[in-house]
């Protein structure tokens, strides 16, 4: 049987973390838990530091690096120490059961070619509904060069670059099939495919990372997959109608379109026209982010603003 190593990456957010690891600690399915502590600034590491035992080990990454630094940190650690044929990355706000990480070790092990597999998964809402997550099957330039439109994505669902999971496909036990590439939130990546591409790419600090990775591992010839079988609920959900959300969501959506650029510039191509015409929107777009948060606080001022959905 193949052997797992799940990285927990904890960043001031221990309430989750200890959440997560009070639920999947005694899965037969992880072998190996490596919880890093992002070097947050509160006393994260010390409270995680009391689950380290068994399987579980808790780490303390040298600087804040990002998702990207943080999850290498823990993967290199597991590497190094337990050698596991499978690499997990999980969000501290994430929900699974054992039958998951089962039912992938299981199909790794069928399914030499794939290098990334996942189940099928949904983000609990703001509102209370659950979106059922995109699978990625390619980008395009387009879908780049106007980030986060929510027109445009439904365009391109038409054109088969996004893919929703249709609610047929959700409810056909056993279906298998090929994305292009899987949210970042939890996926099961072969070790041996993790390090032949470098691991996660540092330069980005948040967002785009599952788009980054996916272009490596298509250059290197690997596949990924999605089982409906097994399922995972990511319960990321961001307070709205108050004065410092509306903050931290400029800030996320700031650091989502310098990921967009990144991304571009490096994976995407190498035309200088499209570059610099996506340098150009990607300017645009930050312009609009601040004018939007700017004109969200005058109405929260006047009473005009008091809750939103979450903004991605």
């Amino acid at each position: 049987m193949l052997t797992c190593g799940l990285v927990i990456l904890n960043y001031k957010d221990f309430e989750a973390t200890t959440k997560l690891l009070d639920t999947i600690k005694d899965f037969p399915s992880l072998d190996y838990i490596a919880v890093v502590d992002n070097l947050s600034p509160n006393n994260s590491y010390e409270v995680l530091k009391k689950y380290e035992g068994g399987k579980i080990s808790v780490i303390q990454s040298d600087k804040n690096g990002g998702y990207s630094y943080g999850n290498n940190f823990g993967a290199k650690f597991l590497i190094n120490k337990f050698h596991p044929d499978i690499i997990a990355i999980a969000n501290p706000d994430v929900v699974f059961g054992n039958d998951l990480a089962e039912k992938i070790k299981e199909l790794f092990a069928e399914k030499k070619e794939y290098a990334v597999l996942t189940g099928s998964g949904t983000r609990a809402l703001l509102w209370g509904k659950n979106q059922r997550y995109i699978s990625h099957r390619f980008v395009s330039v387009l879908l780049c060069l106007i980030p986060f439109s929510d027109f445009l994505k439904k365009v391109m669902q038409k054109l088969h670059a996004y893919s929703y999971y249709p609610e047929k496909t959700r409810n056909t036990p056993g279906i298998f099939h090929d994305v292009w590439a899987v949210e970042g939130c939890l996926f099961f990546i072969r070790t041996e495919d993790f390090v032949n591409v470098g691991m996660l790419d540092e330069n980005v600090f948040l967002y785009g990372e599952e788009f980054i990775l996916a272009s490596k591992l298509q250059d290197a010839g690997r596949k990924t997959g999605i089982t409906h079988e097994a399922t995972f609920e990511h319960n990321h959900v961001y307070p709205a109608g108050r004065l410092d959300q509306l903050e931290s969501s400029k800030k996320r959506n700031l650091l989502m379109n310098k990921s967009e650029v990144y991304f571009v510039e490096h994976y995407v191509t190498s035309n200088k026209f499209l570059i610099a015409a996506f340098r150009l929107l990607s300017k645009l777009r930050t312009v609009q982010i601040h004018a939007s948060c700017f004109v969200k606080k005058l109405m929260f001022k006047a009473g005009q603003y008091f809750s939103a959905p979450y903004e991605s």
